[in-house]
């Protein structure tokens, strides 16, 4: 099990067998700040109802950018908070094509930026 937001975390995130169906509809850049390994950038991909993370150092642009603090982050990747939660109440921030990232929040369950066999073995 990985720690949320730490190296071995974020390896996995990136490892091919979390890849996705193919060409994403949209992709988030997630920035937690103040983790605890300093501020943390990874991209997550959006299609067909489900998300899946792209491997570091993918050339696939982010259409939004998704910020946040690292307790923010971690409550929504435990699913303990929804990211449009988040959004509504001012913990955090989206620029770019927002609405996209809304459009697409809203057909996942609980407005989820992080793939669920990556939350499965994540711990908090």
């Amino acid at each position: 099990m990985a720690r949320f937001l730490s190296a071995e975390w974020l390896d996995q995130l990136s490892r091919p067998e979390a890849a996705g169906p193919g060409a994403p509809e949209l992709v988030v850049e997630v920035v937690a700040a103040g983790a605890p390994e300093g501020d943390i950038t990874y991209r997550v991909a959006f299609g067909g109802g489900r998300a899946w993370a792209l491997p570091a150092g993918s050339t696939t642009p982010a259409q939004v950018r998704f910020t946040s603090d690292y307790a923010t982050l971690a409550e929504i990747a435990s699913g303990r908070l929804s990211a449009y939660d988040a959004l509504s109440a001012g913990r955090a921030r989206a620029s770019g094509q927002a609405g996209l990232l809304v459009a697409h929040l809203a057909s996942l369950a609980n407005g989820d930026l992080l793939p669920a066999q990556v939350r499965a073995t994540t711990t908090f």
